[in-house]
């Protein structure tokens, strides 16, 4: 078994944070902090595992979303409209987390995880119909991204 699979959330700013939960939505990893740059942002996050995919929880996502995930070859993911302070708030109430940036991040990547559900189930099926399980790690990568 390689690397595990992160979805990971990302909350851009003076004070950046991210989130990295794995395929089952448990959290990683959930971190913020001051005046961290693209490259140690890419270090921390692929310490971590392989991430294939990066979300804001913004409509349209901030360049820095884009440009990490081009670094790290992972699909970004936004949702359909900008997330509410209290829907946020609602979607991580059972996480930990420090502060609202990493609220921020955290219900990023929840919602991105929500999203590639049905598309995980479908390759869980393909794999179980066809007896395949030993491929799933490599499969999820390549269809998901």
């Amino acid at each position: 078994m390689g690397a595990p699979l992160l979805i990971v959330g990302l909350d851009p700013g003076t004070t950046l944070a991210y989130a990295a939960f794995d395929l089952e939505g448990k959290p990683i990893k959930i971190f913020s902090g001051k005046n961290i740059d693209r490259d140690e942002l890419i270090k921390k996050i692929t310490a971590l595992g392989k991430t294939i995919v990066i979300a804001g929880d913004k409509q349209y996502n901030p360049g820095l979303i884009e440009k990490v995930a081009i670094k790290l070859g992972a699909k970004t993911i936004a949702p359909e409209y900008d997330l509410k302070v209290n829907e946020k708030r609602i979607l991580v109430k059972h996480i930990k987390t420090k502060n609202q940036h990493e609220i921020d991040a955290s219900a990023a990547a929840l919602i991105a995880l929500k999203s590639i559900k049905p598309l995980l189930k479908k390759i869980d099926v393909f794999v179980t119909y066809n007896k395949k399980e030993s491929i799933k790690e490599k499969l999820i990568p390549l269809v998901v991204i």
